[in-house]
């Protein structure tokens, strides 16, 4: 039995199958967050696996695929924010994903607390 193991990863936790998938579904999704079709179907499809089995995979993580998917739009859309002054944040929306910036700017302030025209004039520019 013990041949079946997994070592543990670095927290610590034994990795299984489904572990594996959720960080191979986690890193996928931060590789295309800006694809605006990514849905829980596109990945399942990428993987090969069914929807409900992408779903399942995420619940190690105590997320699902759609709020993982808006989390790294909204994550990437505020360092654009931040350090992309050149964008509007129309370009933004589109660049991170969204289909509307209307839409884009309502979830915005919802994750925020406050627009992104206000995060952004908030937010100090970072220079490289």
């Amino acid at each position: 039995m013990l041949r079946f193991a997994r070592p543990a990863n670095g927290d610590g936790q034994i990795r299984t199958p489904r572990r594996d998938l959720c960080s191979r579904v986690q890193r996928h999704i931060e590789m295309n967050f800006d694809d605006p079709d990514l849905s829980t179907g596109t990945i399942a499809r990428y993987f090969g696996v069914s929807g409900r089995y992408i779903q399942l995979a995420l619940t190690t993580a105590d997320t699902t695929p759609s709020d993982y998917i808006l989390k790294v739009r909204l994550k990437a859309a505020a360092g654009m924010l931040r350090n992309a002054s050149h964008l509007s944040i129309t370009d933004i929306a589109f660049a991170c994903g969204f289909n509307a910036s209307g839409h884009f700017a309502t979830l915005f302030r919802k994750a925020y607390g406050m627009p992104p025209r206000a995060y952004r004039s908030e937010s100090p520019m970072v220079s490289c």
